[in-house]
């Protein structure tokens, strides 16, 4: 079994899946977010 620290029960899931997702050479960093896009409510036809 993985030793982890004693924390809450959510931050150890994030702790076990940041080392499955290192283990595997992956970034445990999300992806960069694109920009918000503006959309007109009400376009001209």
């Amino acid at each position: 079994m993985l030793s982890l620290p004693a924390v809450g029960r959510s931050d150890r899931l994030l702790t076990v899946i940041e080392r499955i997702l290192t283990h595997l050479g992956l970034s445990a960093q999300p992806p960069p977010r694109a920009p918000a896009r503006r959309v007109e409510l009400f376009q001209a036809a």
